[in-house]
């Protein structure tokens, strides 16, 4: 349950200096209970694609914390814009 109210939760809209002891975003209890109840993917009826975290403009994304290859996360480009992501602080790979 812990990892899940962790997923579901909306960032912050503005910057928190990392000394502050905070949690990890804004509780988003409409997201948390459809994920909690959502039946299991059955592949023989769906595509049973894993689940990511969305990526948004301008939007910071912090708190994360994953073994390798656990972390994924999808955007939408827009055709002929450039596109770039900036990481910083934190360790490990990217």
């Amino acid at each position: 349950m812990r990892d899940l109210l962790k997923q579901t939760a909306r960032p912050f809209p503005v910057s928190i200096p990392g000394s502050t002891p905070i949690g990890v975003g804004i509780l988003d209890a409409g997201e948390l209970l459809r994920r909690a109840t959502e039946p299991p993917c059955d592949p023989e009826i769906e595509d049973c694609l894993p689940r990511t975290t969305p990526l948004r403009n301008k939007t910071e994304v912090r708190g994360l914390s994953a073994g390798a290859g656990d972390a994924l996360f999808s955007f939408e480009a827009e055709a002929g814009k450039p596109v770039s992501f900036m990481t910083f602080g934190g360790s490990g790979d990217v």
